[in-house]
């Protein structure tokens, strides 16, 4: 519903960003029907107690939800 709201407006910043944070939620959904659980890839440490896990599909969501901020901030008018 929401891409044939905006097929004919030219918010690439929008489309783009609503398109990575689907991806990134179908992903985790598709983990979590098929494994039951979400695998997480990517490990960080940054201090001794301080550590983050994510996987590819959070880097999508959190990429297409700054993309939906911004265009919401910076193209609110044509929206």
């Amino acid at each position: 519903v929401f891409f044939f709201i905006l097929r004919r407006q030219d918010i690439a910043r929008l489309k783009y960003g609503t398109i990575l944070l689907s991806a990134g939620f179908l992903g985790n959904v598709l983990d979590r029907v098929r494994h039951g659980r979400v695998t997480n890839t990517f490990f960080l440490k940054f201090t001794e107690n301080a550590t983050a896990t994510f996987n590819f599909a959070d880097l999508l969501c959190v990429a297409g939800s700054i993309l939906v901020i911004l265009s919401l901030a910076l193209d609110s008018s044509r929206i």
